[in-house]
């Protein structure tokens, strides 16, 4: 009832001054296809791999836009390792995304956006607030979202719920609010994020999660002719008493007027309890961006080890129109800084038109005191949009 409220309503909004009721198409649709594969290595072996697609269809009318897809995937093995004998096969199919846009027209000063369903959520590059889909998973959150603009200024707040097991549990909200410009001769902008999500699970061996994580802190973007500059920082206080922290800044060079190559350096880090017991959690970043990233997500999950500083040199390159490649060495030591570990990223898309992409991420991490053991995680992906 409430969707079929939703499109009476919006098929009778206002348009904007420069599209005509003559000119509104009636309907506008395109299906939605995406499918994945992903391998992770550990110990020299192979820790896991998987298979899994979404297909959809996504709707627009006027100021209201609509999405429905389903996800499937599987899983040869969940063991976390290979075995001789013929692995277990798992395999399910679920939602993955139904949601209900409204962009309603206001006025040329003011833009709202309203959201409803299961949705992808992200902020700032999902530093702090990412997409929030698990590798293969097709399971993004119940939220509900509100969008207001209004140069310079902007505010994002959502709400909802994340599923856990067979029931939607850990209710979390996050909000964003921050002032920002983008012009040709250079663009900044800068935020202020908070979330807090009650969540009572286990995502590493030893490490209970505190049922109520909240964090906030700063982002800030500036470029500035060919310069290219990010830092955030966030806190994140524990129940039981002491703050952790969590952070990075990246400084970027672009060469040439239209800017195909940046070359830079960055850090990052975050801090924990002495004894490991404690470390910043973040339990909604972009996982799906962390597939590449060892040392900083062990194996996919977004928890920073206590007392880990990185610095390292990226590089991210349009080698041709059609083809984008990012690629990143680190070195990360402990808060002790004896030698931890270097690590060599790669992010590869390549473009078939502006509807369909390959798109592959891999990551290598030797650990300095034991070269014998090698980190690897791979991920490739082909998205089609008509």
């Amino acid at each position: 009832m409430v969707a079929l409220l939703s499109i009476a309503w919006a098929a009778d909004l206002p348009l904007p001054p420069s599209v005509s009721d003559a000119e509104a198409p009636v309907l506008e649709w395109r299906p939605v296809l995406q499918a994945q594969a992903l391998a992770l290595w550990s110990h020299d072996q192979l820790y896991n791999l998987g298979v899994g697609g979404r297909v959809g269809i996504e709707a627009n009318r006027r100021a209201l836009t609509a999405r429905v897809s389903m996800g499937a995937r599987l899983y040869p093995w969940l063991d976390g390792g290979i075995t001789n004998a013929v692995p277990p096969v798992d395999s399910t199919a679920e939602l993955s995304e139904a949601w209900i846009g409204l962009d309603p027209y206001i006025s040329e000063a003011l833009v709202i956006h309203l959201a409803a369903g299961l949705q992808p959520v992200e902020f700032n590059e999902g530093r702090l607030v990412g997409r929030q889909d698990q590798w293969l998973s097709a399971s993004f959150p119940l939220a509900a979202r509100l969008h207001l603009g209004a140069a310079p200024w902007s505010i994002d707040a959502v709400a909802g719920y994340r599923e856990g097991g067979d029931v939607w549990a850990y209710p979390w909200w996050a909000v964003r609010a921050g002032a920002g410009r983008e012009r040709p001769s250079g663009s900044w902008q800068v935020d202020v994020l908070a979330t807090d999500v009650d969540l009572d699970v286990v995502t590493a061996p030893g490490v209970p999660v505190d049922d109520d994580i909240a964090a906030a802190g700063v982002y800030a973007r500036v470029d500035v002719s060919r310069l290219r500059t990010r830092a955030d920082a966030y806190v994140q206080p524990f129940r039981e008493g002491g703050v952790a922290a969590m952070g990075g800044a990246r400084l970027g060079w672009a060469l040439g007027g239209d800017s195909r190559v940046v070359l830079g350096g960055a850090v990052e880090g975050g801090t924990g309890e002495e004894d490991g017991s404690g470390r910043f959690l973040n339990p909604w970043g972009n996982v799906e961006a962390a597939v590449g990233a060892n040392a900083r997500y062990p194996l996919g999950m977004s928890v920073f080890v206590p007392g880990t500083v990185g610095v390292g040199a990226f590089a991210d390159m349009v080698v041709t129109p059609g083809l984008r490649v990012d690629a990143a060495a680190w070195n990360y030591h402990f808060a002790d800084l004896d030698p931890y570990g270097a690590e060599l990223d790669g992010d590869a898309r390549l473009f078939f038109g502006p509807f369909a992409w390959l798109r592959f991420r891999g990551s290598l991490f030797l650990p300095w005191d034991s070269p014998g053991t090698v980190y690897s995680s791979a991920a490739l992906s082909l998205d089609v949009q008509i």
